[in-house]
């Protein structure tokens, strides 16, 4: 400073160097710009109630103390997800407040400075608001933001004003500035119809202004994109339907100029690399192709893929109540498996493979032990097999566990399983416990179940008389 008085340097308090030094301070001719990186937007920076805002502000008040020429980076836009909404409209003003209050002697706001490229959301409207607000942090902020809505949508304004807060009233508890649309919001299907209708109401007010309606329409993609990730209202149908309408919300963004979907990603010039893609996922889409499983009618199978040149087929295999699974197809309608789990081969394109299932169901049977009998104190296992009618070589792939009285009993401590359909012993120490009188035994596969019925006796009793075969419990374990 005393060397060169009429300069002055500047310098980052950012991400690693955020924190205040503790051994030195700043000389007078230094400037620390304070950068909001880490910061949470769907809370004010001064909320204590948020962990990332209020490590934020102490560090903040930290450099005050020894700093005073203190400057701001702020941020103002999802870089990771720019096509969606931003939801900072609510903390804006308490923002810069903040900033005022804390001695703050000027603040950058970042916003979408590839706008050229990637001009959808609310980016004017929140220039308008930034600018009112460095002028007076203190002024009729909603007064403002409806008088550019006014302005800029036209006769509509008011209702974008609408949907706005209604979408800002939908924010989940934290949101950064790489925040996905499924962490940002928590919007169901009344709420969207909602937000429909207030964009549908703007448009119709403003159905004579054509820069008004095309104001409308671009600010509009960003709602239409929150609604594709979320599979909201037009985008909650059938895989195909849902496809269809993803490929006119591609075309509109296309015709609106619209050539990056993020700050690092140029969109593609095909819609099909985004056919089988979810929104949230397109800006891996020039890079890699995407592998989607359909379970056709299935559960429980694997996560959708991204690969490159080699699919790797998940070891995952899904489950299907009544049938077996066959493996993989590239056909939807194929009866015979291509693939199995755990195979890979070569591939250029997206792609979609096909559950195949054996149509035959599957029924169980207890072959060996149904309706037994056990003597208590006789040290030996009770023994039942089960066999399944359809391939029954893989019965004991299907095997899940076993109930006794509606209880499930422990694998290994209580009873032991084994291939040749499947054999089931259930261990003396158990039956040992069993009150006098009939129970019941389920054995439970993934695709099915089979009960039956077992009649205990003290060593003592005389032989019961037979019954019919017992289905339904009556005691439980002691």
């Amino acid at each position: 400073e005393r060397k060169y008085p009429d300069v002055i340097i500047q310098t980052l308090a950012y991400t690693y160097t955020r924190k205040a030094p503790s051994q030195v301070r700043p000389e007078d001719n230094v400037i620390v710009r304070f950068c909001t990186f880490e910061g949470c937007f769907s809370h004010a920076l001064d909320d204590a109630g948020c962990q990332r805002n209020r490590e934020l502000m102490e560090d903040l008040e930290d450099w005050s103390k020894i700093c005073d020429r203190m400057y701001v980076w702020d941020y103002t836009t999802n870089y990771a997800y720019t096509l969606g909404v931003f939801s900072d409209f609510a903390v804006l003003q308490s923002n810069m407040q903040c900033f005022y209050e804390h001695g703050v002697k000027g603040v950058y706001e970042e916003g979408n400075y590839y706008v050229d490229r990637c001009d959808t959301e609310f980016g004017e409207l929140r220039t308008y608001l930034i600018a009112e607000l460095m002028e007076d942090p203190y002024c009729a902020f909603d007064e403002k933001m409806l008088e550019f809505c006014n302005h800029y949508y036209g006769e509509g304004g008011g209702y974008i004003k609408k949907a706005i807060d209604e979408i800002e009233a939908n924010v989940k508890d934290h949101v950064t500035i790489y925040s996905t649309m499924t962490e940002s919001f928590s919007i169901d299907e009344e709420e969207a119809k909602k937000i429909d209708q207030f964009w549908n109401m703007a448009e119709e007010k403003a159905a004579n202004q054509e820069d008004a309606l095309e104001a409308i329409a671009r600010s509009k993609l960003s709602w239409r994109y929150v609604k594709a990730a979320l599979g909201l209202r037009e985008f909650n149908g059938t895989p195909e339907e849902n496809s269809g309408k993803m490929e006119e919300l591609y075309n509109d963004l296309i015709a609106h100029g619209v050539r990056m979907i993020d700050e690092w990603t140029w969109i593609e010039e095909d819609f099909s690399e985004y056919e089988l893609v979810p929104i949230e996922e397109w800006e891996y889409a020039g890079l890699y192709d995407y592998l989607n499983y359909d379970l056709c009618g299935g559960e429980n199978g694997p996560e959708n893929e991204w690969f490159l040149d080699t699919v790797w087929v998940s070891d995952v295999i899904p489950t299907c109540k009544g049938v077996r699974f066959l493996g993989w197809a590239k056909n939807a309608d194929a009866t015979e498996a291509q693939y199995q789990p755990g195979d890979s081969f070569a591939a250029d394109s997206n792609l979609t493979l096909y559950a195949v299932w054996d149509s035959n169901e599957a029924v169980y049977t207890v072959t060996s032990g149904a309706d037994g009998t056990y003597v208590s104190d006789s040290e030996k296992d009770f023994v039942l097999t089960v066999k399944r009618n359809v391939d029954d070589g893989h019965c004991f792939e299907h095997f899940r566990s076993v109930d006794l009285d509606g209880k499930a009993l422990a694998a290994d401590k209580d009873y032991t399983a084994a291939k040749g359909s499947t054999v089931i012993a259930i261990k003396e120490a158990v039956l040992n416990k069993l009150s006098e009188g009939t129970h019941a035994i389920t054995v439970i596969f993934d695709d099915g179940k089979v009960e039956t019925s077992l009649m205990v006796r003290k060593a003592s009793s005389p032989a019961p008389t037979p019954v019919a075969p017992y289905r339904i419990p009556q005691t439980g374990v002691e």
